[in-house]
């Protein structure tokens, strides 16, 4: 993975995270209204974008103050400090566990339930799904570093960057992996 730029641009000028802290709920999916989302919840469909979208099942929800996953009305303990979540597109969700270091790998079908725990010290935070890779990125605020994950029941880190110091959101930007800290962003292509 090459550095492509790293520099001071505000977090206003990044595309919209794929996996966001706080999201509104749409108005209108194809199985009706998504109703009672909280902010601090996080949301991502079963295909990796952002909202919530109805898919079999349900949407993917990640409720930081119950420290619970849900999708559609099955619900799993999701750790001790869930932060962010993702998903493959329709077989796994993915939840990063902050206070744990690690990353909470959860079977969607035919019910939902944890499938694997996979340590990741160095304070995993946002989490995105990158399709074209496949493959999971995540930050680690406290090592500063970047960790690209196998995406798979048997989900493994295939690598590990250094990053900008306290990295706290990841995006996806065409075919580049973008971090940011709020003042300071980050530019990385996998493809290098």
């Amino acid at each position: 993975m090459a550095l492509l730029g790293c520099g001071s641009r505000p977090d206003s000028e990044l595309p919209p995270a794929a996996t966001p802290r706080a999201a509104a709920a749409p108005s209108a999916t194809p199985a009706g209204s998504v109703r009672g989302l909280r902010a601090g919840d996080a949301v991502v469909d079963v295909f990796g974008r952002r909202g919530g979208v109805a898919v079999v099942g349900g949407i993917a929800r990640l409720d930081r103050r119950r420290r619970v996953v849900r999708v559609g009305r099955a619900e799993a303990d999701a750790g001790v400090g869930p932060y962010g979540i993702a998903s493959d597109g329709g077989n796994y969700v993915y939840v990063t566990d902050v206070k744990l270091g690690a990353v909470l790998v959860f079977r969607v079908r035919p019910q939902l339930r944890l499938a694997r725990r996979l340590a990741l010290p160095g304070g995993p935070t946002e989490i995105v799904y990158d399709e074209q890779r496949r493959r999971l990125w995540t930050v680690l605020t406290e090592s500063s570093e970047l960790a690209g994950l196998r995406v798979s029941a048997r989900t493994t880190v295939l690598d590990r960057f250094p990053t900008i110091r306290g990295p706290r959101r990841v995006v996806l930007a065409d075919d580049r992996v973008v971090v940011t800290n709020g003042s300071e962003r980050q530019v990385l292509d996998p493809r290098r």
